[in-house]
Order: C-alpha cells, then structure tokens, then sequence
C-alpha cells in the first residue's frame, strides 16, 4: 500500500493544475487510481464514473482470483 500511497501522491500533484481548472478529476478507491481528463463534467456524472469503475474493478479482481 506504500506504492499506492506514493503513486496517489505523485499523481494528484501531476494533476494539480489540471484539476483545479476542472479539467481533470483524480480519485482512489482502495488500489484503484482513477484519473479522468474531461472538458466539463458535473459532480452527479463524477460520482457515476467513480461508482461504475469501482465495481468493474472490484468484479475484475474477483474473476482473477
């Protein structure tokens, strides 16, 4: 989780710029690192986005066991 953790940071001060002209949206949910680059998206859609790749990854991780 040390990496993770690491990643997370390096990537969300990569992103810094980008999100805080909305252009971008970074989230981490367990080992999932999701960064989407939009022009524009309102935070119902965001919350979509998090909710349907968190269970794609979650069923992914499952069939890999």
């Amino acid at each position: 989780m040390v990496d993770a953790d690491r990643l997370e940071s390096e990537l969300r001060a990569t992103w810094a710029h980008n999100a805080s002209l909305d252009r971008a949206r970074v989230f981490r949910g367990g080992e999932l690192l999701l960064v989407v680059w939009h022009d524009g998206v309102s935070p119902e859609c965001w919350e979509a986005v998090k909710r349907e790749s968190l269970s794609a990854w979650r069923v992914t991780r499952l069939a890999a066991r």
